[in-house]
């Protein structure tokens, strides 16, 4: 007889979700009497410096392009097509949107690249935590950047060939970066 199943003990295998004819109803444990959810303390509260920037990594073949910033926080700082999603648009698509806003790309999502957290980054008082989401992107048509308000330069480049300290806002995903582009 196979072992019971218990719904407190995750992750459950495949096997046992199926053993005896088929997947099995389980409900969460329900807490114990006075272990109830308790309300967070101020170490728990959300953290209101939180920032989320979409962004997205076009590759073009071995390449993936970057751009130069107009705005803060990365002024004249070589970064990805990145910005602020809009209330009720997804991650993914607000990173299309920029492509799009700040180079005149149209771009299609292929994966997630990573989500890059970057404690104290920002400039203005109090510090801003930064939490990127970063997708992996290809161009719908090839056609070439142009220069906006926003993007005042762009370049394709080789993340595997580049120095951390000449684009320090990329740091922390040049290796994910280097190694999407041999894919």
């Amino acid at each position: 007889m196979p072992e019971r199943l218990d719904p407190g003990r995750l992750p459950f295998s495949a096997r046992e979700l199926t053993a005896e004819g088929g997947p099995k109803r389980m409900s969460p444990r329900a807490p114990r009497a006075g272990q109830g959810p308790r309300p967070p303390g101020p170490a728990e509260a959300a953290d209101p410096t939180l920032q989320v920037l979409a962004a997205i990594a076009i590759r073009r073949a071995d390449r993936i392009l970057v751009i130069r910033e107009e705005d803060e926080p990365n002024r004249h700082s070589w970064v990805l097509p990145q910005g602020y999603p809009r209330r009720g648009e997804t991650l993914a698509d607000a990173a299309c949107r920029e492509a799009f806003e700040e180079v005149g790309l149209d771009v299609q999502v292929e994966r997630l690249l990573g989500v890059y957290d970057d404690l104290g980054r920002g400039t203005p008082p109090p510090p801003v935590r930064w939490v990127t989401v970063c997708f992996l992107g290809r161009l719908v048509r090839d056609r070439a950047p142009v220069a906006t308000r926003e993007a005042i330069d762009s370049a394709w480049i080789d993340p595997s060939n580049v120095d951390p300290a000449s684009m320090p806002a990329l740091r922390p995903m040049l290796a994910d970066l280097a190694r999407a582009v041999r894919e």
